[in-house]
């Protein structure tokens, strides 16, 4: 030993270059960059360990494969940071934005170890909650877009269904929240009631559930805010799917004397749960569904513990929960989706995502375990939960602030958010999909020569042209727009004057009249009802008709 020693210190034997190496850490820009390149990337010879971070990949090297692998990635303007003297293990991730369990928030500001202003803060471990050690191939987020996803086919059934959600609609229920204080007991109690009266708008089964939060919470947090409210709609099995945002808001000190108007967090999910409720009203689903705002999240998720606790008490058996919290903020211009779950609900995210890629625009990531919100207590029962939250939160200044006001967010992230919620909660309550399963020629058999057409459009709405005759036996087609309701269309009628036959056809000179009302009644596939109330003055009188389906278009099928 004192010979190796001796020849050690006279240089005479040099030990070989990988054990005098120190590891680095690259971190890699992978945003979009593809599946390709983020495989390649990780199977390289030189990468000694990995960890996926979202749109950052943070890669162990050491000696000359630092440095051939870091020209590489300047060459391809991927390379953000580089760590030398650095291992993996060595470091943490903490989510940007913690929540902690009392509702207090830890936030971290400016740019991490990485030299990125990201989701994702790395930063020398030091055993913080929350935190994330590094190394061991871990994946903590991942966008779908660098993952060799198949995307599906879209169905006329759920493209249908999807166009239903109205983001103007939303966007109004979202001002009426967050003109409420939603912090204050005042505040609470007038937006629970608004809530209340949209589900029983939309003829649900509307309650107010109490829960008990900790003894120890301020009081003033707990008077007035302990309650969630609930839209329920029965299927035709016991097993529900819930839906749920928070309705409680909060600015950064919990001061009732600053206004919080909670636009972001989270007027946003709570009025897309109602936009939710009114797009599935009328679809008919094997399991029920369960519309539920919740109170003191921002304290500490006891709105959604105690819903849990209540159903695990009654027996209720929950198939899976679709959660919204901050939906609306677009800071980039990019319509981003974050979804978060925990392993039970991968499966969950999965069908979310892909749904998301098949019926909207927007872009997908998939976390797990990121942060604190109303799926969580369903998580930890057991159940299958995601949250639905827009990719930019982080990065939302009025972020608990009396600035968050409605004004600053994007109707159209909602609502292509709200389309993942509805497309979701339709799928895993088995609904019986079809808007168009009575399209087609419906007719009286016993007085032929009349009868009605009946189309559903893409927005959700139906259409009718009704070909029928005038008391004196001339021809008269009355048209008309509406909706439907599980299995029953509602339109209102008008008729027109002016047109002249082709080719001196002059459209601008057509004029509609109203005429009255319409009502069918679907009994089943091939049966409906007809009835009509005409306005006063017209020459119909009021009437029905016993209706037989005459032909349909091919590829639909009955509910």
């Amino acid at each position: 030993m004192k010979r190796l020693s001796t020849l050690l210190a006279a240089g005479m034997l040099l030990a070989p270059a990988c054990l005098l190496a120190s590891p680095s850490v690259i971190v890699a820009d992978i945003d979009r960059a593809g599946p390709a390149a983020v495989a390649q990337l990780k199977s390289d010879a030189r990468v000694d360990d990995w960890n996926e971070l979202g749109e950052r990949l943070m890669l162990q090297t050491q000696g000359k494969s630092t440095a051939s692998l870091s020209r590489e990635l300047t060459s391809q303007h991927r390379l953000l940071k580089r760590l030398d003297d650095t291992r993996l293990d060595q470091l943490t991730a903490l989510p940007r934005i913690h929540h902690l369990p009392n509702g207090e928030d830890e936030h971290r500001e400016g740019p991490d170890l990485t030299g990125a202003n990201s989701r994702w803060f790395v930063e020398k471990g030091a055993g913080k909650t929350g935190e994330h050690r590094l190394g061991g191939r871990q994946v903590l987020s991942y966008q779908t877009a660098n993952r060799n996803i198949a995307k599906a086919l879209p169905t006329p059934e759920l493209t249908s269904l999807a166009a239903k959600v109205q983001p103007d609609r939303w966007f109004r229920t979202l001002e009426r929240l967050a003109s409420y204080d939603r912090q204050s007991e005042d505040g609470f109690q007038a937006a629970l009631g608004v809530v209340g009266q949209a589900f029983e708008e939309l003829n649900l089964d509307v309650s107010i559930q109490a829960f008990v939060p900790p003894a120890n919470l301020p009081i003033f947090a707990k008077s007035g805010r302990t309650y969630n409210i609930i839209g329920f709609r029965p299927g035709s099995s016991e097993r529900v799917v819930v839906i749920g945002a928070h309705l409680d808001s909060r600015n950064a000190n919990f001061d009732d004397s600053q206004p919080s108007p909670g636009a972001e967090d989270n007027g946003s999910g709570c009025a897309g749960v109602i936009e939710a409720a009114r797009v599935l009203q009328s679809v008919d689903t094997e399991l029920g569904l369960m519309f539920v705002c919740f109170g003191l999240e921002e304290r500490g998720l006891y709105g959604s513990y105690g819903q849990v606790q209540a159903a695990q008490q009654s027996g209720l058996e929950i198939e899976g929960m679709i959660n919204m919290d901050m939906i609306a903020y677009n800071g980039d211009r990019r319509l981003d989706l974050l979804l978060d779950s925990y392993p039970i609900g991968e499966e969950l995210s999965d069908l979310l995502a892909s749904l998301a890629t098949t019926y909207t625009r927007l872009e997908v990531e998939i976390s797990q375990g990121l942060g604190r919100s109303d799926h969580v207590p369903y998580l930890e029962a057991g159940i299958p939960a995601a949250l639905l939250i827009e990719n930019d939160f982080e990065r939302y200044v009025p972020y608990h602030t009396s600035a968050d006001v409605a004004d600053h967010l994007s109707p159209e992230m909602a609502g292509e958010i709200i389309k993942v919620a509805v497309l979701g909660a339709a799928k895993l309550a088995n609904a019986k999909l079809g808007s168009n399963a009575w399209d087609g020629y419906w007719f009286d058999p016993a007085q032929n020569g009349q009868g009605f057409n009946v189309e559903a459009t893409n927005d959700g709405g139906m259409v009718v042209a009704w070909y029928t005759y005038t008391p004196d036996g001339n021809y008269y087609w009355i048209v008309g727009s509406g909706t439907l309701t599980v299995n029953v269309a509602s339109f209102d009628l008008s008729t027109t004057t002016g047109g002249t036959f082709p080719p001196s056809a002059q459209p601008n000179g057509i004029t509609y009249m109203p005429w009255g009302s319409l009502t069918i009644s679907f009994t089943d596939c091939n049966h409906a009802l007809a009835e009509w109330v005409p306005l006063e003055g017209v020459e119909l009188e009021a009437g029905s008709m016993p209706l037989t389906r005459l032909t349909k278009p091919q590829g639909v099928s009955c509910p």
